[in-house]
C-alpha cells in the first residue's frame, strides 16, 4: 500500500498490471488442472489485469466518475476483485444493475483503518453524495505500520513476529478488535451524516456485521483464495435486492 494525495491505494498508480497480491499472474501450484479444466480455460484465454488510477485504486479517475449518480465501494481485496476482471467485480456489476457509476477504494491487504482513512478522506474531498455507501469490513485482526509513503500490512496473514503475533491475541482477549469494529461504525454514520444509507457486505467467516449481505462461495478467483466470477455476479444479485428492499 501507499500513500497517493489524499488517498491509500495500492504500490502502483496510473497503470496496468497482470498481478496484485496472490494473483500472481500464473495458476496456483498444486491445482487439478484436470478436475478445474473450464475454470483453467477461461482464465487462459481472459488474463486478468489490474488498471490502477491516480490514487491506486482499481476503478476510473475520480474527475471521471458520474459524481451526480455513483455509488461508493470499500473494502479489502475481496472488494477490489482479486483474481477475477474488473468487469466481473461485484462493485462492476452492482452499479450496472443499480444504472449508476461506482467508486472502489478498496485496497488489497488492508485492515479497518486503512478503510476508516480513506473514507474520511473522500468525504472531506468530494462534495457530492454518493447513492449509497457499501463498506465490506476487513478482519480486525489487520493494521498497518507507515514508513515514508509506504504502508505495510501487518497480522497473522503476513507477520510470523511472536511479539506482533501476541499482541493480536492480547486484543482479541481484551475485545479490542470488536471495538474497533464498533468505533469504525460509529465514525462512518459521522462522516456521512445520515446523508446516503450504508450496506454491509460479510466476505470472511466471522467478521460479518448485523444485516450484511454475504457472499456465496459458488466459485474461486485464479489465485484460489478469493471469491470468483459467479460468486461476485450473485453478490451483486444480491445486493441490489436487498438496497430496493430496504429503501
Amino acid at each position: 500500500m501507499k500513500f497517493h494525495g489524499n488517498f491509500i491505494g495500492e504500490n502502483y498508480s496510473n497503470c496496468v498490471r497482470n498481478n496484485n497480491g496472490t494473483d500472481t499472474g500464473y495458476l496456483p501450484i498444486g491445482i487439478d488442472i484436470q478436475k478445474f479444466a473450464e475454470w483453467n480455460e477461461f482464465f487462459n484465454k481472459n488474463p486478468v489485469t489490474y488498471s490502477y488510477n491516480k490514487f491506486g485504486h482499481r476503478c476510473k479517475n475520480l474527475e471521471d466518475i458520474d459524481l451526480s449518480n455513483y455509488v461508493l465501494f470499500t473494502g479489502c481485496s475481496h472488494t477490489l476483485g482479486c483474481g477475477i476482471p474488473i468487469s466481473a467485480t461485484y462493485p462492476y456489476s452492482t452499479s450496472k444493475l443499480l444504472q449508476c457509476d461506482y467508486y472502489n477504494l478498496a485496497v488489497t491487504a488492508s485492515g479497518i483503518d486503512i478503510l476508516i482513512f480513506n473514507l474520511v478522506s473522500w468525504f472531506a474531498t468530494v462534495t457530492s453524495t454518493p447513492r449509497a455507501v457499501v463498506i465490506q469490513f476487513p478482519s480486525p485482526d489487520r493494521f498497518a505500520t507507515i514508513s515514508g509513503d509506504r504502508i505495510r500490512p501487518r497480522g497473522p496473514s503476513w507477520d510470523t513476529d511472536l511479539s506482533i503475533l501476541n499482541s493480536i491475541v492480547l486484543r482479541d482477549i481484551c475485545g479490542i478488535a470488536d471495538t474497533t469494529v464498533t468505533l469504525a461504525k460509529k465514525m462512518i454514520k459521522l462522516i456521512t451524516q445520515d446523508k446516503c444509507p450504508i450496506y454491509s457486505v460479510g466476505a470472511f467467516k466471522g467478521v460479518i456485521e448485523p444485516d450484511s449481505v454475504l457472499f456465496s462461495e459458488l466459485d474461486k478467483a485464479k489465485d484460489f483464495l478469493h471469491y470468483g466470477i459467479k460468486s461476485n455476479n450473485q453478490l451483486s444479485q444480491d445486493l441490489v435486492k436487498y438496497m430496493s428492499a430496504s429503501t
